[in-house]
């Protein structure tokens, strides 16, 4: 681990589906950060979309940049990036569907930003966007399976055996 970083960051795992922090990471006083499924990184993230060495954030002459080695790709807005200024509350996506990231610049510790839903940008709830199309699709498909019909059948007869006293029909 490199010290002397003069702006330092934390980096978020973000929950998928909530856009929630689910662990943090506080890299202020460093000028490299690598994040990757190995252990070997300063921030390991276990999923199998991730490679062993997928993005480097780099500190150059005061800004941070991310550089991804990714074999899947590092993500932003869903356009593939290989090296990109980093940005405060920039949200990365490891593989096009893999674990999402979020990085909080901040000048010194003790400036850490915190975020709430009156400080968040409309566009940072855009990955919270579903294709309604392949939605309807899977509803479909369950809906129409042998074993959602089985359950079906089995949930109305139990109802009417209450409604009924007990009794079967």
């Amino acid at each position: 681990m490199n010290k002397g970083a003069s702006q330092g960051f934390t980096l978020q795992l973000l929950d998928s589906a909530l856009g929630q922090p689910l662990q943090s990471w506080d890299c202020s006083g460093l000028d490299r950060v690598t994040v990757g499924r190995s252990e070997d990184n300063h921030i390991s993230v276990v999923d199998p979309r991730v490679s062993r060495l997928h993005v480097e954030l780099l500190s150059r002459e005061g800004k941070w940049h991310l550089e991804s080695h990714g074999r899947n790709g590092t993500w932003i807005q869903g356009a593939k990036v290989d090296r990109i200024d980093v940005t405060h509350r920039m949200i990365f996506q490891l593989g096009s569907n893999g674990p999402m990231l979020q990085i909080l610049i901040y000048e010194a510790p003790n400036e850490i930003p915190s975020a709430t839903l009156d400080n968040l940008e409309q566009f940072e709830f855009e990955f919270l966007n579903f294709n309604q199309q392949q939605l309807a699709e899977e509803v479909t498909k369950i809906t129409e399976s042998e074993s959602f019909q089985r359950l079906q059948s089995e949930s109305k007869r139990q109802r009417e055996s209450k409604q009924f006293g007990g009794g079967t029909h």
